[in-house]
């Protein structure tokens, strides 16, 4: 079982992602006002890894995708998922906007999954 309690939906076959893990990618592609193709880019510029490091950690956190899985769909290592998964638990206990920022795409993702 997931975050949600539900079992995680291969969407499509090869690719390992859930249809959980799609909701979020575009949950974080919507707030933070960045295209899916930027998330899964090489770039380093702060407005879209910063993105990136969120999905990762509400990716790592909700769903039920191998940490290698999601390094792979977004041209990275696992251990970049775990660094970027680390990272934002502790700026979540250092800066409250960002715990309330994680909180608001998370009440987000649910709302997309019940639209459904």
């Amino acid at each position: 079982m997931n975050y949600w309690g539900m079992p995680g939906i291969p969407l499509e076959a090869g690719k390992g992602l859930t249809v959980l893990d799609h909701h979020i990618i575009q949950v974080v592609c919507d707030h933070y006002k960045v295209t899916r193709k930027e998330l899964e880019s090489r770039t380093r510029e702060r407005s879209i890894a910063y993105p990136r490091q969120i999905a990762y950690y509400l990716l790592s956190t909700m769903g039920r995708t191998g940490l290698k899985v999601l390094g792979e769909t977004f041209c990275r290592d696992h251990s970049t998922v775990i660094h970027a998964r680390d990272k934002v638990k502790t700026e979540m206990q250092v800066t409250p906007r960002i715990k309330e920022d994680i909180f608001l795409l998370k009440e987000k993702v649910h709302t997309a999954l019940l639209k459904k």
